[in-house]
């Protein structure tokens, strides 16, 4: 199990699930481990040359996807992840000219676009905003270094877009969002402590903000502070009940601190569909409470689910073959 546990965590290292307003991270996420879905999509403006846009999506490994639109304003995101993530369009200057959240469903999903007619102000990508930040009036300027900080990032200019959080949160002290977006190009630098303290900061704020919680669960899962991971990813599924992420970091949390096998199963095993390591993870704890069938169908559904190339494929048949043998 201790094996099982270094591997979590190397995956947890360079893997995180960043969510900036689902932008910029360059890091893959655990739930890239399933392949996405080509989404197609088309765009209607009267004040640009449809050739001229950009459309990005936000995506679980923190980097978005690009899609440059054709003349005929068509588009497609060739692996987009299922759920909500938000989309956005950006101008020939950069600019943001739309951002909203949009639901990825099942197959022949298409995306509509129409743009406004005058470009209005990027907003927080949550899905579900909190009533403490519907309340909280941000600047217009403070919103307008959010919306370049995040331009920027997209393009994987990090300094210029830490610049601009920087001065999105010295405009409005009180601008979660821009604290969690802070946090998450830091921890993508690799700064975790300094990702840390914005991910807080953001939650002092907004105590139920969806993106901080799952953020600062994965940074404290990445530095095995268990203790601390465990409170806080119970906080991000009491918001985001379907965040597999957030569920496989409450599991290896458990484990890692010798207790609640029986829960850190049930998380594995609701992670397991957007995570087929979480399979190995569970069949391990059944081996060790003397399930051996169950453990071997979960070993099984990994080799099902997991691409043909994953590095730990043979290792896993042989855990199984070890199963039958005995």
């Amino acid at each position: 199990m201790k094996a099982l546990l270094t591997l979590a965590v190397s995956l947890l290292m360079v893997a995180p699930v960043f969510a900036q307003g689902e932008v910029s991270r360059s890091q893959t996420p655990l739930s890239a481990l399933h392949q996405g879905r080509a989404v197609q999509g088309e765009i209607t403006s009267a004040n640009y040359p449809l050739s001229s846009l950009t459309v990005l999506l936000g995506s679980n490994s923190g980097v978005p996807e690009r899609a440059d639109v054709n003349p005929d304003g068509s588009f497609e995101f060739r692996s987009a992840d299922p759920g909500v993530h938000e989309l956005t369009v950006t101008g020939p200057d950069g600019r943001v000219l739309y951002d909203e959240p949009v639901n990825i469903g099942g197959p022949g999903d298409r995306l509509s676009i129409r743009l406004p007619e005058t470009p209005k102000a990027s907003r927080s990508s949550q899905g579900t905003v909190s009533i403490r930040q519907l309340q909280h009036n941000v600047p217009a300027q403070a919103q307008k270094a959010l919306s370049k900080g995040r331009s920027a990032a997209a393009k994987g200019k990090t300094e210029e877009a830490m610049d601009e959080f920087r001065e999105a949160v010295r405009i409005d002290p009180e601008f979660a969002d821009a604290y969690n977006d802070l946090g998450a190009l830091h921890a993508s630098r690799g700064d975790l402590a300094a990702a840390v303290d914005e991910f807080r900061k953001a939650i002092d704020l907004v105590p139920d903000h969806r993106l901080a919680l799952s953020n600062l669960c994965i940074v404290l899962g990445r530095m095995q502070r268990f203790d601390e991971a465990k409170p806080v990813a119970r906080s991000a599924l009491r918001i985001d009940p379907a965040n597999a992420t957030v569920h496989f970091i409450l599991a290896i949390s458990l484990i890692g601190g010798s207790e609640g096998s029986e829960e850190a199963l049930d998380h594995l095993q609701r992670a397991a569909p957007e995570i087929p390591m979480a399979h190995v993870f569970a069949a391990q704890l059944l081996i060790t409470n003397g399930r051996r069938d169950e453990a071997r169908t979960h070993l099984e559904e990994y080799l099902r689910t997991s691409p043909a190339d994953d590095a730990h494929r043979s290792k896993v048949q042989a855990m199984l073959q070890q199963l039958v043998e005995q």
